[in-house]
């Protein structure tokens, strides 16, 4: 059976034949125990295999063994609901190597019709601008006085500017390939932003130990840690670690420097997954919380379920230069409550029972710090 007939389309045989045939998405039938029953030529072109190595196969003969739990979860869902909005799992390439393809997929008549598009490179992309994070949180924790932060913001900044550059390259050159790209050149657009505000985190880190005094105005804690959550939310993903968030409704706002207060968060949620990432035998969770506390303030809390914190070393971790880590500076936590004491806040840890720890910081609102 050619695999033409089975696609659900109205147009004449050879216009459909022609579009399955030069598409550069893979396009795929399948039965609905994921059988494959049809493939187009870019199957070979992506995969290398050819239609007579996959036809019969199954799904779960080309998924990746780390994506094969989720990818069965995704077509049961598929045969209730009938579509998928978006799904992302890796495929064996011929070669052995694997590439991430990000899907569509609607059933038909018992069928399972979908279109998968490689964005591989889009993912070793993203994976090159987490590393370029983490860089950014590093060298945060590393900065102690004022010619030491202006020289490494300069070097920062260079690598920085290249995820912008090499972003808005992106967009330019997807414009000019098949018109239907909007999914990827928004994608691309985000690393543009996040690129940016990195540089902007830098920028004011700089003047936080510069002459100048950074203008505080009125900040929406849940809107920034909102903010801050996105920009680790690939982080997460890669530790496989849960996230669970309390924000109260309806809080009142804060006096802050947005750029500090947002690498306060930064720091304490990286420390956080740090922790985490050597867990094994238990969930690994972090949940932040916000509400009012006492003196119209409010209190943000940040806890995860990791390695905890020695209680003889609870009132040290605080200090310039004291670190619990391998190749720490021991400079991180120390300028975290700089800025929250420059803002008439206070920051502090807690062990969380029965495992983690708990850090909470409290800000003044809008109403205490004017009167």
């Amino acid at each position: 059976m050619h695999g033409s007939e089975l696609l659900p389309f109205a147009a004449p045989v050879s216009d459909r034949e022609r579009i399955w045939n030069v598409s550069q998405d893979l396009l795929i039938v399948a039965d609905a125990n994921g059988n494959l029953r049809s493939i187009n030529p870019a199957w070979t072109a992506t995969l290398g295999w050819s239609e007579g190595d996959l036809l019969g196969k199954t799904f779960e003969w080309l998924c990746h063994p780390d994506d094969q739990a989720r990818t069965l979860m995704e077509l049961a869902g598929l045969a209730e609901s009938g579509q998928t909005l978006h799904f992302e799992n890796r495929f064996r390439h011929k070669d052995d190597s694997y590439r991430w393809l990000s899907w569509r997929a609607v059933t038909d008549h018992g069928h399972l019709c979908a279109v998968a598009r490689d964005v591989t490179d889009l993912k070793n992309a993203e994976e090159q601008l987490q590393a370029s994070r983490r860089e950014l949180a590093q060298v945060s924790r590393q900065m102690t006085v004022g010619a030491m932060t202006a020289s490494i913001a300069h070097e920062v900044n260079q690598p920085l500017a290249a995820i912008v550059a090499n972003a808005n390259a992106g967009l330019r050159w997807l414009a000019r390939a098949e018109p239907d790209v909007d999914e990827v050149r928004s994608l691309l657009k985000r690393i543009v932003s996040d690129g940016h505000r990195a540089s902007r985190v830098v920028v004011s880190i700089r003047s936080m130990f510069g002459k100048d005094r950074c203008e505080m105005s009125p900040v929406s804690v849940n809107e920034l840690v909102g903010e801050v959550l996105a920009l680790v939310h690939t982080e997460l993903e890669s530790h496989q670690i849960s996230l669970k968030i309390k924000m109260l409704d309806g809080l009142p706002r804060v006096m802050a420097e947005r750029g500090q207060l947002q690498q306060v968060l930064l720091n304490l949620i990286m420390n956080a997954i740090e922790a985490m990432s050597s867990i094994t035998e238990r969930e690994r969770l972090l949940e932040v919380q916000s509400r009012v506390c006492e003196h119209n303030h409010v209190l943000i809390t940040v806890e995860d379920t990791g390695t905890g914190i020695d209680p003889n070393q609870t009132d040290r971790i605080f200090d310039a230069f004291f670190t619990t880590k391998t190749h720490g500076m021991g400079m991180g936590l120390s300028i975290c409550r700089s800025i929250i004491e420059s803002h008439g806040g206070r920051l502090w840890v807690s062990a969380r029972s029965p495992y983690g720890s708990v850090f909470c910081m409290t800000l003044q609102s809008t109403d205490s710090w004017e009167r």
